[in-house]
């Protein structure tokens, strides 16, 4: 990530859990905010994480994680 807003991969793993208690169990979201907070959690950085998610399968899950990853990742407006 560029610019001074940053969070590290922890926080980010920390809010997708946070997401994922919120989402009714098998649901899609669910599906896709334990995949963000478990990538977060096991990758060293939001490059390593986003390249990670790129790769998840099936299609509508890595969709919904990488717009999950990106709205977490992203600079408070």
């Amino acid at each position: 990530m560029t610019g001074s807003f940053s969070r590290d991969n922890l926080d980010l793993a920390a809010s997708a859990q946070e997401v994922a208690e919120r989402m009714p169990e098998g649901s899609l979201h669910h599906a896709a905010a334990r995949s963000v907070a478990i990538t977060c959690a096991t990758t060293r950085d939001a490059d390593h994480a986003r390249t990670t998610l790129d790769g998840l399968t099936p299609e509508d899950v890595r969709r919904a994680a990488l717009e999950l990853f990106d709205r977490l990742s992203a600079p408070p407006q």
